[in-house]
């Protein structure tokens, strides 16, 4: 089809309701097939909007502010390059991101979910560098996630930012897991923001991330003796704990 021939420096896919049927208008295509596209869904919608062919050149998908309620599992299937996903500020009232949605997209850079109602595990998979051997961003504040970040979660991958924080305050839906058994390992950690979750255990030792310059573990459970390199920016408020044993 046509569709699989297009390349584009703008996406712009219009969703609306005509009927209980949502449908799509896609525009602009451009002449360069290397030109980095980017696609913002505009308008309301019931849905996510499931694309008739594959867009094998689409780079960059920015869905945020929106009031999508839905993901369709074989949405990102059609997306093969995508290198930014962003879904911040939607509803979506259907689970996590599970892994099988986003596989296909071994390209990605960046991943961002933030203020979009997701409520189930923590989506450890983000962590994998085989699957994400490019991943630098990972983003999934103020959701409704639970469960436990796995020990060595993000281990020698190329994630510099990972902002969890802010999930709800009910205690049976926060990230949990110790700290020390995961960050130590991110080597390219740049800014983390872990506040206001369900972490136990030891501070991390973070002394060996030399490219660290914020750490916001503020509101979990920690405990011991804070080390981290000089200049990073560390907030350890709400962890009475801290600075004794454990």
């Amino acid at each position: 089809m046509a569709y699989q021939m297009w390349t584009m420096r703008v996406l712009v896919l219009a969703i609306l309701l005509c009927g209980g049927i949502p449908w799509g208008a896609v525009c602009a295509p451009a002449a360069n097939p290397m030109d980095a596209a980017t696609m913002q869904a505009i308008a309301k919608s019931i849905g996510f909007p499931v694309l008739p062919t594959p867009l094998q050149f689409l780079r960059n998908i920015d869905l945020s502010s929106n009031s999508f309620y839905g993901l369709h599992h074989d949405f990102f299937a059609g997306l093969p390059a995508l290198e930014t996903i962003v879904l911040d500020n939607n509803d979506l009232k259907v689970s996590s991101i599970e892994q099988a949605d986003v596989v296909p997209c071994s390209r990605l850079r960046s991943f961002s979910a933030n203020n979009a109602y997701l409520h189930d595990h923590f989506p450890n998979f983000f962590g994998n560098v085989t699957l994400f051997p490019d991943l630098e961003r990972l983003s999934l504040a103020r959701n409704h996630l639970w469960g436990v970040m796995h020990t060595g979660f993000g281990a020698n991958s190329k994630i510099s930012y990972l902002d969890v924080g802010g999930q709800t305050q009910n205690d049976d839906e926060k990230i949990d897991g110790r700290m020390d058994l995961f960050i130590p390992g991110k080597v390219n950690l740049v800014e983390a923001y872990l506040d206001h979750n369900g972490f136990s255990g030891l501070v991390p030792d973070a002394t060996q991330l030399v490219n660290l310059r914020v750490f916001d573990a503020s509101y979990n459970d920690l405990c011991g003796v804070p080390k981290f390199p000089s200049g990073t920016v560390v907030d350890l408020t709400g962890n009475p704990r801290v600075g004794g044993g454990c």
